[in-house]
């Protein structure tokens, strides 16, 4: 075993009695944490990674930020809203309920919060086996402590949903943010999401970002991801 599988094991150990069932059980939890620890990071021989440097990654921590200012507006510089359109917010992978417009979802559409869902496994009605070049899912899903479940019934339309995630620099030491969407489309259902990726975790933090998507038969979703990190923020997504 590597040093930094080493240290994700330990990290982990640290704060798995605190994670919440809800966003995602033990026992999936442990398999992704399996996985990484087995794999480690991406090799230069793997095509998907050829060109990457992740030696950054090695340094980072792995703990998250366990939502510090995650609900303290002063502390975000924030896109103006939109009117009449429809923003979830996250905040160092937090849901932020009082910064988000979730009122204005269309009839048919509706999100629930996963830490806060009243019975266990919610965070696996959309479920994938991730590949090995999708290796940093497995530690968002080892890590998580929060995300938010969009299913959309079916032949209902949005047109136009931002989910924003920003991070606050101000937690202290460095931390992890672990971002976890995951939307469900049901038959003939149709959505636009804009993902808009905001702030930095400091150094050594690292933003790991995780969006699942499931479309039942003749749903349709486009999709936008628009990373606009500070400039050394370690941002990995899948």
């Amino acid at each position: 075993m590597s040093g930094l599988a080493e240290r994700v094991g330990a990290e982990h150990a640290s704060v798995s009695a605190q994670l919440p069932t809800q966003v995602v059980s033990s026992v999936r939890r442990a398999a992704a944490l399996q996985r990484f620890v087995a794999l480690g990071l991406p090799h230069i021989r793997d095509d998907q990674w050829r060109y990457a440097n992740l030696r950054p990654v090695e340094r980072a921590t792995f703990v998250s930020a366990n939502g510090t200012a995650a609900h303290d507006p002063l502390n975000l510089a924030l896109p103006a809203a939109l009117p009449g359109i429809p923003r979830l917010i996250f905040v160092n992978g937090h849901y932020a309920a009082a910064m988000s417009s979730p009122e204005a979802l269309p009839p048919g559409a509706r999100i629930l919060p996963l830490a806060s869902a009243g019975g266990e496994h919610t965070g696996e009605i959309v479920t994938a086996e991730f590949s090995a070049d999708e290796r940093f899912a497995w530690l968002n899903e080892a890590f998580a402590e929060d995300g938010v479940l969009l299913q959309i019934s079916g032949h209902a339309s949005i047109e136009l949903l931002f989910l924003t995630h920003s991070v606050s620099p101000t937690t202290a030491p460095p931390a992890a943010s672990y971002p976890r969407l995951q939307v469900l489309l049901r038959p003939g259902a149709q959505l636009c999401l804009i993902e808009r990726h905001l702030g930095g975790a400091g150094p050594h933090g690292l933003i790991d970002a995780t969006t699942q998507l499931k479309l039942e038969s003749g749903a349709r979703c486009t999709h936008y991801r628009l990373q606009g990190c500070e400039h050394d923020a370690l941002f990995l997504d899948s």
